[in-house]
């Protein structure tokens, strides 16, 4: 009878141990779902040292969606300097900006379901074939909320705050502005768009 108890008791301990295990390994993952995908890399070699509008479209004639779009690149100076993607109705979304930001506590930032780079790189010749055509300058728009900032120069690398998971439609009769908005005595240096894009089928 005790040798009885001892096994229903370490059974239970044990079910126990592994049930505990395994909600603290699973509790509040902050990253799930992830799909690896290839990137395609377009070089694009920018230097803008005032704020400035592109067209961003393509010449093809089948249409794509961009599931994901980023920037590499550099700020040179101590001044604001960020890239947004806006459509016709002024809606925005956010690229990169070099605004210095608390970061939130990793347990706290949950993505699901987002496409993950997987390391394979595009020769710099995508079959989609995004095209920047410049529209001209723009004004400087300051983002600042009030509150005091600062900025971060220095390298950027597949940065894309806003836009690692987006559902952009593109063919060549459909584009969108995208914005290099650049604060006077700041240099935005942008080497490269990388992008996901799938066909519509």
């Amino acid at each position: 009878m005790g040798k009885i108890d001892l096994k229903k008791y370490v059974a239970i301990i044990s079910i126990i141990a592994v049930v505990m295990g395994t909600i603290l390994f699973f509790r509040d993952p902050s990253i799930t779902g992830n799909v690896p995908v290839d990137m395609e890399v377009q070089t694009i070699n920018l230097r803008l040292d005032q704020s400035q509008a592109y067209l961003l479209t393509t010449k093809q004639t089948e249409p794509f969606i961009l599931n994901s779009f980023r920037v590499t690149g550099r700020v040179v100076g101590q001044g604001m300097a960020s890239i947004y993607i806006r459509n016709s109705k002024g809606q925005r979304v956010l690229v990169y900006t070099n605004v210095d930001e608390i970061k939130p506590d990793a347990s706290l930032a949950k993505f699901t379901g987002l496409a993950v780079d997987s390391g394979q790189r595009g020769t710099g010749k995508s079959e989609y074939g995004i095209v920047l055509e410049s529209i001209g300058a723009v004004d400087f728009y300051s983002e600042s909320d009030g509150r005091e900032q600062t900025f971060v120069a220095g390298e950027f690398q597949d940065a894309c705050k806003d836009s690692c998971n987006i559902q952009l439609y593109l063919d060549f009769e459909t584009g969108y502005e995208m914005v290099f908005n650049v604060e006077e005595g700041t240099r935005l240096e942008v080497d490269s768009v990388s992008y996901v894009a799938d066909t519509i089928t």
